[in-house]
């Protein structure tokens, strides 16, 4: 998925004023579902990307532990989606209960 004109400016601006991973984490956020697909967009969400490392939210313990496992593909389809190796790991979280 390619970045929307009015996405594209902001992210350009972003880059711009020196905030690089900022404007990563936009765009990550932005085509979430494209990355990771339907069936994951309400289970796993992005919280920050920092040092290289993706910060996710994830549901609950159990789909932390099967997100592990696909550590590796979701880096390599994020870093696919920007175009350059942008991460290098993930961090999972479990969101804690209301």
């Amino acid at each position: 998925m390619k970045d929307t004109l009015i996405g594209k400016g902001v992210f350009d601006v972003l880059e711009r004023a020196g905030l690089r991973e900022v404007s990563r984490a936009a765009r990550i956020i932005a085509a979430w579902e494209n990355i990771v697909g339907e069936g994951l967009v309400d289970v796993v969400k992005v919280s920050s990307l920092r040092g290289g490392v993706l910060n996710l939210i994830v549901s609950n313990h159990s789909w932390a532990q099967e997100l592990h496992l696909l550590k590796p593909k979701i880096i390599e389809k994020v870093n696919d989606y920007l175009g350059e190796p942008a991460v290098q790991d993930i961090r999972f979280r479990v969101r804690s209960s209301p």
